[in-house]
């Protein structure tokens, strides 16, 4: 919850100041916090938790296994 309340302040000054370099600190900070829920989301979910795990093992067997 902090890093959402400091993403809206930060969003508030840049949009009060007109400042560049507080625009992009909103930018890095929301995309921080989308990639989160994505993979707070997903990993929370198991079939899709069953389905990284069998891409992960088909991805990375050994050469002799191939």
């Amino acid at each position: 919850m902090p890093l959402i309340l400091s993403s809206f302040i930060v969003g508030m000054l840049s949009d009060h100041n007109q400042d560049l370099a507080l625009y992009s600190v909103f930018s890095i900070l929301n995309t921080i916090i989308g990639v989160l829920i994505f993979f707070f989301h997903t990993l929370g979910n198991d079939e899709v938790r069953q389905k990284v795990r069998e891409f992960l093992k088909c991805c990375f067997k050994q050469d002799k296994e191939r």
